[in-house]
């Protein structure tokens, strides 16, 4: 069956953008250790460097999460166009409401001379737009692979029956099997492989540094 250009192209931005959060995690990590060695906090309940580990935790479970969503979507595998429907979904009910909430509410002016007039504006239009562009990727991604077409392509084929009795007496010659083309252009193999490499050797890069 055909594969559809949007199911890699969809891989390919969810393997970078969960690299990207992954190295956000590591960063958050590095700082919490940081932080707790630079400026230890007795007397306050939960330091700023425990607060910042669980976050990083959290945050490198959505970037593994995430990951191996789009290393599941090279391969067609069912399981992963249903996270990445459940990922839109999560996507959709974050942004959307932010992206509503800073065209609305009104935002606090800038009183910092050095900044321009019109700071709360940009920071405002800025804000909407980017939750605004990540609420319509989600919208994308849930109309996209809830399609009968793309929906197909996940279906696992069914195995060839086999008689028990052997070829030479089902009266009917079994053509060869014919070898499969492959699942995926190689190029994009090799892009699934490299972010994979890539993302899992940056936080190492980062505490050696």
């Amino acid at each position: 069956m055909h594969r559809s250009t949007g199911v890699p192209a969809s891989a390919v931005l969810v393997i970078v953008g969960s690299a990207f959060t992954l190295l956000c995690a590591a960063m958050m990590l590095f700082g919490s250790a940081f932080e707790s060695k630079s400026n230890p906090a007795a007397n306050a309940p939960v330091g700023l460097g425990t607060i910042l580990t669980v976050e990083a935790i959290v945050v490198f479970g959505f970037g593994g999460w995430g990951l191996a969503s789009g290393i599941g979507l090279l391969y067609l595998k069912q399981w992963a166009r249903i996270s990445l429907l459940i990922y839109a979904g999560i996507l959709v009910f974050v942004s959307l409401p932010a992206a509503v909430v800073l065209a609305i509410v009104p935002l606090p002016h800038a009183t910092d001379p050095n900044l321009p007039p019109n700071f709360t504006l940009i920071m405002r239009v800025g804000m909407g737009l980017f939750y605004a562009a990540f609420a319509t990727l989600g919208g994308f991604w849930l109309y996209f692979f809830n399609k009968r077409s793309v929906k197909a392509q996940f279906q696992a084929m069914p195995p060839a029956p086999e008689s028990a009795a052997g070829d030479f007496f089902l009266g009917s010659a079994i053509p060869a099997p014919v070898a499969s083309q492959p699942a995926r252009p190689l190029s994009i193999t090799i892009i699934g492989w490299f972010l994979l490499i890539s993302s899992a050797v940056s936080p190492l890069l980062l505490l050696t540094s």
